[in-house]
Parts: C-alpha cells; sequence; structure tokens
C-alpha cells in the first residue's frame, strides 16, 4: 500500500473511500431488503432472537401469536402448529409451520382405518352365521 505525498492525494482518497463506503451501503440495504422479502415470503411464522431472547427478525405471520412458542406441536384458534428451532451461533432461528390440514388427513385415515377394521370384524360373525345357516338348511 502506498503511503500518500500529498493533501490532495490524500483528500482523492478519502473521497474515494467515502465513496465505495456509500456504494456498499447501498448494496447492503438492497441485501436487506431482499433477505426481509424473503422471509416475509415465507410460509412459516419466523422468528431470528439473539443471545438475550431479542427479537432481531419476524415475519408478520408471527402476528398469530402471543409469545414466541416453545418447540413441539401447539394449538392456537383452531390451527396447530409445529414449532422448531435452530440454532446458528449466537442467534435462534425458531419456525412455526401450520399443520392443521396434515393433522385433519392423519386423523382421518385413523377414522378409515378403524371404520375398515369394524367392518371386517362385523362380516366375520355374519359370514360364520350364513355358513351354519345352510349348513342347517341343507
Amino acid at each position: 500500500m502506498q503511503v500518500p505525498n500529498s493533501k490532495e492525494e490524500l483528500l482523492e482518497n478519502l473521497e474515494k473511500l467515502i465513496e465505495t463506503t456509500y456504494k456498499i451501503e447501498k448494496e447492503f440495504i438492497e441485501l436487506k431488503n431482499i433477505l426481509n422479502g424473503v422471509i416475509e415470503f415465507l410460509p412459516q411464522a419466523l422468528w431470528v432472537v439473539d443471545k438475550n431472547n431479542e427479537i432481531i427478525v419476524k415475519n408478520s405471520k408471527t402476528d398469530v401469536f402471543n409469545s414466541i412458542p416453545n418447540i413441539g406441536e401447539i394449538e392456537i384458534k383452531n390451527r396447530v402448529f409445529l414449532i422448531q428451532k435452530s440454532t446458528i451461533k449466537d442467534k435462534t432461528i425458531i419456525s412455526a409451520t401450520d399443520i392443521t390440514e396434515q393433522k385433519r388427513n392423519e386423523r382421518l385415515i385413523a377414522m378409515g382405518q378403524m371404520a375398515a377394521h369394524l367392518a371386517h370384524e362385523i362380516r366375520n360373525p355374519i359370514g360364520s352365521i350364513s355358513i351354519l345357516l345352510s349348513l342347517l338348511k341343507k
């Protein structure tokens, strides 16, 4: 690195530094806006908290919650959410995914399996009875 020889060179270098700083700041703001857009676009509620549990970033889908929920499944306003956490360095990312439809489908599958099992158990004695009745007729 060269040391400036005169005040003019020093001023010119300072102006370049200031200009470069403005460009970097503009790029940083653009990237931050893109990141905020991506976070808002996500289908999950999302929080990013620091080591002091201060919220750094959150999207609008977090408005359904009164506070940051704990890991697991929770029900809020007839909706079921799966809460997950991940830690990166000293930041924690918490997401809440709406799994209401998935839970409904699981319940319907379980009811269908139970109905099929019940129908099978009802058919078994009826089949035996019809065989016995046909033997009695003969």
